[in-house]
Formats: C-alpha cells, sequence, structure tokens
C-alpha cells in the first residue's frame, strides 16, 4: 500500500502536536492490528512512522521521539511478519537501528541526542539479533550488525580515548 492509498480514516491529521498525532496513530493501528485488519493497521503504522521521523532532532524529549521512531518501525515490522513479508519486516527492523547507530557516531549530532540514540539502540539491537536468528545469512541484516560494531568503536573511541 503506498502512502496516497492510506485509508481515509488515517487522514488528514487531527490537531494536536506531532507527539499527540504519532500517538493516535499507534493506538490506531495497535487497535486494527489486534483486530486482525492488516491493511488498516499498516496505512496507521505508515502514518506513525512518518510523523515520528519528523520529531527525531526536533522534539525537546530527545528519547521519546526515539521510541517513537523505534514503536513505529518496529510495529510494522511486527506486521509484516505476520504477513511473511519478512525481507519488509528485516527491512524496518535494520532502518531502526542503522539509524540510531548514524546519530550515534555523528559527531555533529546534538550530544543528547546521541547519547538518547545510545540508550535505544539495546531494543534495536535485540530485535536485530532476533532476525539474525531466524535469517543469519540476510544481507541487510549482516550490514546492520557490522554498522552497529563499527558505531560502538566509534562512539568508544570517542568517550574513552586511548592514552
Amino acid at each position: 500500500m503506498h502512502p496516497s492509498s492510506l485509508p481515509s480514516a488515517v487522514l488528514p491529521l487531527r490537531p494536536g502536536t506531532p507527539m499527540e498525532q504519532w500517538k493516535r496513530a499507534i493506538e490506531a493501528g495497535n487497535e486494527a492490528f489486534t483486530g486482525a485488519n492488516p491493511a488498516t493497521a499498516l496505512g496507521h503504522y505508515r502514518l506513525a512512522l512518518r510523523i515520528a521521523q519528523t520529531l527525531v532532532g526536533d522534539w525537546p524529549d530527545h528519547d521519546a521521539s526515539l521510541a517513537a521512531l523505534v514503536v513505529s518501525h518496529h510495529n510494522l515490522a511486527d506486521l509484516h511478519r505476520l504477513s511473511n513479508a519478512d525481507d519488509d519486516a528485516i527491512q524496518h527492523v535494520c532502518d531502526a537501528h542503522d539509524l540510531l547507530q548514524r546519530l550515534i557516531a555523528d559527531p555533529d549530532t546534538d550530544l543528547a541526542l546521541r547519547q538518547a540514540a545510545l540508550r535505544h539502540t539495546r531494543q534495536t539491537l535485540h530485535e536485530l539479533l532476533r532476525c539474525a536468528r531466524t535469517t543469519p545469512t540476510h544481507a541487510r541484516v549482516q550490514a546492520s550488525l557490522a554498522h552497529g560494531r563499527q558505531g560502538l568503536t566509534v562512539v568508544a573511541a570517542a568517550e574513552f580515548p586511548s592514552h
């Protein structure tokens, strides 16, 4: 389903802060997911992801904005797994993890945002390792794992320089 074909119940955005809009989209997606309506859940989760992407770096609570992003990607991954669309599920798991790794490794990114990204990698790494257990040779999974190792090396070097 392409964004232009989202169910009309999803669009347009109702008033409220972007975080409130994100919460409504996630709640509507969760309701559709548990109600066995995957097409509607997909529309709501995609909307939630688009909103979450606008929050990163712009929302004053970095932990909340990154949590919104991770939850959006992981809800989409769960929905795709349910539909046996494993490549799409892996894409979302890897996208979430890779974004956090890029934020962590970028010295121009605000330190508080980098630290929040580091805290959220626990969840994204857990999901990435779950993918690695079921599809150990998947190229995207392997690339994200390698990117993660690189990112942690960069952070360790910056935070704990050798003497």
